[in-house]
């Protein structure tokens, strides 16, 4: 049987509002979200002089990479095979932003280990083909170098042990270190998802809505091998467990209906895992939207495909469902319909 969360009261400021946050005994603070992880692809990177790195020959020796925060915009990255930028391997390829990954072989214990990814888009140089696909992870320890993958793959093989595992004949071992310009190496906030929510009393569409639960304690430590522990409360019954299960944090996707207008516009999606027992499985795929600035959450759940889970933020679709979550004491709400 599981143990009960323990509950201790903290006093956080979220976007402005204090708040006072119920989190289990031993989980980080429930916080505002860091911005958009794969914001950090920005700056000039240096191929580390490492013999592992430097001798590979499909690492590039430096990388111009620009990702803003400015609506619609795509990410331009350059790739040079030498340090002073005069022979490009392809250069201003045009990107968006797609997901964050896991890495297969590394995560979970190694909770850091996960991939920023991006798309190239239509209209680029033949040169740019080659890096269709562009991946970026930080390297472990809490510096500022980042990993680099490319190529024409599909997204699991990106992230997979052939290029992660140290026997694997295909070990891709890439480090770049900054230069000028940049911001703290990508990331993977999913450690946000911690404390208690509860549904914010001035939006009705949030608390008319069934599928909705009451409240949700959310619990996600970043010790090696750990996993999230979510309990939701029936609607209409605070005080009711629905369920209590465990899940592991498979992608950060952007919102198909406002991202790139929005470029913080982004859902984490945890998956259930192992036997967890009673009402569980109707939460099989959980969705979170941690809007920047504000101390929101945006929550769904199901047993469909994330993606569908996320079509559902679309305007005028039957299953349309936003739902808002805030702190306990917010009685005046956190957000706007």
């Amino acid at each position: 049987m599981k143990q009960r969360p323990t509950t201790t009261l903290l006093l956080i400021t979220l976007g402005g509002l204090t708040a006072a946050i119920a989190c289990d005994d031993g989980a980080e603070e429930a916080r505002a979200p860091a911005a958009a992880q794969y914001l950090g692809a920005t700056g000039t990177w240096l191929l580390d002089d490492s013999e592992q790195s430097f001798s590979d020959p499909r690492n590039p020796r430096r990388l111009v990479l620009v990702t803003t925060e400015e609506p619609d915009s795509p990410s331009q990255f350059s790739f040079y095979s030498d340090v002073a930028l005069r022979e490009p391997l392809a250069e201003g390829c045009t990107y968006q932003y797609n997901r964050s990954q896991p890495d297969s072989y590394r995560f979970p214990e190694s909770k850091e280990s996960v991939w920023v990814i991006f798309d190239l888009v239509p209209g680029n140089a033949p040169a740019c083909n080659g890096f269709a696909r562009v991946g970026f992870a930080p390297t472990l320890g809490g510096d500022t170098r980042i990993h680099l993958r490319y190529g024409t793959m599909d997204y699991a093989e990106l992230v997979g042990p052939g290029f992660s595992e140290p026997a694997s004949p295909t070990l891709w071992w890439s480090i770049y270190r900054p230069i000028k310009g940049n911001r703290v190496a990508p990331t993977f906030p999913y450690d946000v998802a911690n404390g208690e929510r509860v549904m914010d009393p001035t939006s009705t569409t949030t608390t008319s809505d069934p599928r909705n639960p009451s409240r949700v304690m959310l619990s996600t430590p970043s010790t090696p091998k750990s996993e999230s522990r979510f309990v939701f409360y029936k609607h209409g019954a605070r005080d009711e467990v629905w369920a209590d299960c465990n899940f592991q944090v498979r992608y950060t996707m952007p919102d198909p209906s406002i991202f790139p207008a929005n470029k913080t516009a982004l859902w984490d999606a945890y998956e259930m895992t192992g036997a967890n027992a009673g009402a569980c499985a109707t939460f099989a795929r959980v969705v979170m939207f941690w809007p920047k600035g504000g101390a929101a959450l945006h929550l769904r759940y199901g047993d469909i495909a994330f993606e569908s889970l996320l079509l559902e933020s679309l305007a005028g679709s039957q299953s349309a469902w936003w739902a808002r979550y805030c702190p306990p004491d917010a009685t005046e709400g956190c957000g706007s319909e």
